[in-house]
């Protein structure tokens, strides 16, 4: 039982590590606040400058990932949406992935807002 109990710290603590990496504000709240303020921030509407960027990133790995008629023709219709599937996954976390980065950070700047006009009403 104490592996299991070491392990799931391990996590946690690689999850804390990875969270603060990605949303450094994240650390001007209480750890016990992290879980909810990352829910919290991930349920913000996107803004219009990430919503043309998700757009158009979706659009440009679409059109990386076009086929020419000569390859389309020299393989079968599954492998070729099997290679494209696996193509655009790391392609759209490079090309998208920063907006849906920008969300949460703007998110978590609401979030923090709100927790410090809490904290200033308690006081």
């Amino acid at each position: 039982m104490a592996n299991l109990n070491t392990s799931h710290q391990w996590r946690g603590a690689v999850k804390r590590g990875i969270q603060s990496w990605l949303l450094p504000r994240i650390i001007e709240l209480p750890p016990r606040e992290w879980d909810s303020a990352v829910k919290q921030a991930r349920n913000v509407d996107f803004d219009w400058i990430e919503t043309v960027w998700l757009i158009g990133g979706v659009a440009f790995v679409t059109y990386l990932l076009a086929f020419d008629p000569e390859q389309a023709t020299s393989v079968s219709v599954p492998i070729r949406y099997l290679v494209q599937f696996v193509a655009a996954i790391p392609l759209l976390l490079i090309i998208v992935g920063p907006a849906y980065l920008r969300r949460a950070r703007r998110g978590l700047d609401s979030v923090i807002a709100t927790y410090r006009s809490g904290q200033r009403a308690n006081h």
